[in-house]
């Protein structure tokens, strides 16, 4: 039987996600409150890499949305 994954979205920072297995606790360092259920995925449909840091903390946390500036700051003034 494969393992299904509840995503997550936050309520305050909606770019925000996390991602359980279902049934599992939610981490000690957030609130259930803080969270809307967003979906539930069989494991063939969550990529590899998710289902790895669920296995390895017990969840995963991501935001999709950010800017190249944050992700290399160093960036600013490179030219394509």
């Amino acid at each position: 039987m494969s393992d299904t994954y509840v995503f997550y979205r936050h309520k305050n920072k909606p770019t925000y996600r996390l991602v359980l297995k279902q049934n599992a606790p939610f981490p000690s360092e957030t609130s259930p409150d803080l969270w809307i259920e967003a979906g539930h995925h069989a494991e063939d449909h969550v990529s590899e890499e998710t289902q790895f840091e669920v296995e390895r903390s017990g969840f995963k946390l991501y935001n999709l949305a950010f800017s190249f500036e944050e992700l290399e700051p160093s960036s600013k003034g490179l030219q394509r």
